[in-house]
């Protein structure tokens, strides 16, 4: 093992560590941060805002009905049924969201490892994908000087995905084709610069080079018919094969491994926040700390809510209140008064 191959190794293993110490290091801090915000609001520290926050939902809620449609009062559960009802289209919204991203990573992952199962190849219908790992077709040689004079110019850039396409019989081969063949575990995408028949077999034999490469390799100067994978197909893209290489890499997989584990720790969070505030909320107004003010008749008179003291405080629904009481009592005492003098 060469000193550049023991490097590339070393690198790998610091990557995936790193990688994985991520993972566990967020992994716990998320787990610490909805435990401890759990407790945080079972304990009441959030009351004073969870009050204000259902207070002035119920009164904004309210106010536009009776704007609209005069429609009865909503109390505070009704007003949160009436918010998860309207809310539900976005929360639906949100889980299919949520949903399509666990998806499409699950479908990565797959199609990382189908890729690295099957060496590089994917197959679809009658076209092989590969990736093409060197940089013998990137670029034109001097020496090579017939892609110029017949205007080639379907260069490869090294790590491009490109498709292959199989070859239905021997007639089908032309010069200059770019054709694909496997040596030992290695598949190699290269032009076909000569086509010549073996005088003591009768066989035709094909030659090819690399465009970047001035003379044809050992091994591809005697190929046949048979060696063949497919052919060049037109279909090169830069970005799929770079992406593909990545995701079937051993940091590739981690990586993804380590996104879905932070993707599903994170919403589990945020889950249990946020049915320790509905709790809260309910076990708030099961218990009269906050109040309904509904006997009120004209919530246009209603300000804002505000909070001191950690205790609810709405000076315009208290002064109208309170103007709704005196004017009752003064009517009753009126009404006392007439009746004795009636007697």
């Amino acid at each position: 093992m060469s000193g550049q191959e023991k490097l590339l190794i070393i690198a790998m293993v610091v990557s995936i560590l790193v990688i994985l110490g991520l993972v566990i290091v967020f992994s716990f801090l998320f787990f610490l941060y909805s435990f401890y915000k759990v407790k945080h609001i079972n304990f009441g520290f959030e009351d004073a805002s969870l009050k204000k926050e259902v207070l002035e939902n119920t009164y904004k809620i309210n106010k536009k009905r009776q704007k609209k449609n005069k429609m009865p009062f909503l109390t505070y559960k009704e007003m949160l049924s009436y918010e998860k009802e309207t809310n539900k289209c976005l929360h639906l919204a949100m889980n299919i969201f949520s949903s399509l991203i666990i998806i499409v990573l699950l479908g990565v992952f797959s199609v990382g490892l189908i890729y690295r199962v099957n060496n590089d190849n994917l197959y679809i219908n009658n076209v092989t994908y590969l990736t093409i790992l060197t940089p013998s077709m990137e670029e034109k040689n001097e020496e090579n000087d017939y892609l110029d004079q017949y205007n080639l110019n379907n260069q490869i850039t090294q790590y491009s995905l490109v498709g292959l396409e199989k070859l239905k019989n021997e007639e089908d081969i032309k010069l200059y084709d770019v054709l694909a063949y496997k040596h030992e575990d290695m598949i190699i995408l290269h032009r076909v610069v000569e086509i010549k028949v073996d005088e003591k077999s009768n066989d035709t034999i094909y030659v090819l080079k690399g465009d970047a490469n001035p003379s044809s390799l050992s091994y591809e100067t005697s190929l046949k018919y048979e060696d063949f994978i497919g052919r060049y197909n037109g279909f090169n893209s830069y970005f799929l094969g770079v992406f593909l290489t990545y995701i079937k890499s051993s940091i590739g997989i981690i990586a993804l491994i380590g996104a879905a584990i932070f993707l599903f720790l994170a919403d589990f969070a945020e889950c249990r926040i946020s049915s320790s505030y509905d709790k809260r909320i309910l076990y708030l107004i099961d218990k009269i700390e906050i109040k309904d003010y509904y006997n009120i008749s004209d919530l246009s008179k209603c300000d804002s809510i505000e909070v001191n003291n950690n205790y609810l405080i709405n000076d315009s629904i208290y002064y109208y209140l309170d103007k709704i009481s005196e004017n009752r009592y003064i009517d009753e005492e009126i009404n006392n008064d007439n009746d004795k003098k009636r007697k």
